[in-house]
Formats: C-alpha cells, sequence, structure tokens
C-alpha cells in the first residue's frame, strides 16, 4: 500500500513538474510574440499598432492598461488605418484611457466610415437613432448610415433596417414582409436576435425582434 502511494505521489510530482514548465514554455512564447509586435508597431506597422492596442485594451498577453492602448490605436488610426479609427471613437465615446469626448468620437468613426469600415457606420446609425448626434433624435439619417452598413454585410445593420420597415421609422413604409427578408439576411449572416425572432415566428407570430 506505501508504494502505491509513493508511486501515485511520484507521478503527481511528474505531472505538476510538466504542468509548470510548460506554464513557463508558454509565457516564454507570449513574450516573444509581444516583442515582435511590439518591434513591428515601432517600426510604424499599423496592424501591428492595432494588434497591440487590442492587446493592452483587453489584457490579452499584457497587463491591460487602456491608456496605453489608446496610444497605439491613435499611432494607427493618424495613419489611416480604418479599424484603429473606429476603435478610436469607441474609447473617445466610452471615455477609456482618454477623457470622454463625443465630438473626436464622431470625428473617428466618420474617418472610419469613409474608408467603409462597417461597424463605424453601425456606431453612425445608432449615434444618429439615439439622438447623440444633433441633440434630437435623426431616423432619416440613421437609417441611411444603417442602409450603407447593411449592404457591406454587417448583421448588426441588416437587423436595424428591418426593425426600420417593421415599424416604419425613418420616413420608410410599414412593410413587416420586407422587414422579415432583412431580419432572414441579419439571421443568415450570423445576427443571433434576428435568428431567434424568426425561429420564434414559425411558431407564433407575437415575438417581438430585439434591437
Amino acid at each position: 500500500m506505501k508504494k502505491t502511494s509513493n508511486l501515485f505521489l511520484t507521478s503527481r510530482l511528474a505531472l505538476a513538474i510538466v504542468a509548470i514548465v510548460l506554464c513557463f514554455s508558454r509565457l516564454n512564447s507570449m513574450a516573444d510574440d509581444f516583442n515582435v509586435i511590439k518591434a513591428k508597431a515601432e517600426a510604424g506597422n499599423t496592424g501591428a499598432q492595432v494588434y497591440l492596442g487590442d492587446m493592452y485594451m483587453w489584457g490579452n498577453g499584457v497587463v491591460m492598461n487602456r491608456v496605453e492602448a489608446f496610444k497605439w490605436y491613435q499611432k494607427a488610426a493618424e495613419a489611416g488605418n480604418p479599424g484603429a479609427q473606429t476603435r478610436l471613437g469607441n474609447m473617445y465615446y466610452g471615455g477609456k484611457g482618454v477623457a470622454k469626448n463625443q465630438a473626436e468620437a464622431v470625428k473617428w468613426y466618420r474617418k472610419a466610415a469613409a474608408a467603409g469600415e462597417r461597424s463605424a457606420l453601425v456606431y453612425i446609425g445608432a449615434l444618429y437613432h439615439d439622438g447623440a448626434i444633433g441633440g434630437a433624435t435623426n431616423q432619416v439619417e440613421a437609417i441611411k448610415w444603417y442602409r450603407k452598413a447593411a449592404e457591406a454585410g454587417d448583421p448588426t445593420a441588416l437587423r436595424m433596417v428591418g426593425i426600420y420597415f417593421d415599424r416604419g421609422l425613418g420616413g420608410l413604409t410599414k412593410d413587416h414582409a420586407e422587414a422579415i427578408k432583412w431580419y432572414r439576411k441579419a439571421a443568415e449572416a450570423g445576427d443571433p436576435h434576428c435568428a431567434v425572432y424568426l425561429q420564434s415566428t414559425s411558431k407564433t407570430n407575437t415575438a417581438k425582434v430585439s434591437q
């Protein structure tokens, strides 16, 4: 019994040592990846700058640091990277890593949208929809931006166009059949709200799609 116990303890100890070695190996690998990415970012590679910003933003492989994330997004955004411009807009809008500044957020969203960045198009549409631009809800302007993003295949935008048809918003004629077409497109593009809604409407017509 004692031999069995010793073998068990030896086995557990060996597994623990292997786990520690693997852990250090993984940490070293992450450190190597970080150094490579940072070197590229410092050399002016905007893709690496965005990636590095994401690492700091979410604490992936590094200690979370929103100020540092903002710095790298800003470098890439000023160099014309649409993804970085959208992220910079998000940081200004949410006051993460920088003082909250809606005007700056909108400025960067517009720059990204001009380059065709789908998420930026959706954000601008949402800001008009919520009345965050201009001080009052502007559904006519909102649907213009949602349509642009929908034409580019954005799931959220496809859903919002459907909602606008379903409720007759933004100057659109209320048309449930047309709304269903957009909901289907959104579901096919991966929107979970529309997928659930369409599934529920196969059983009942009382469900409402979520915004």
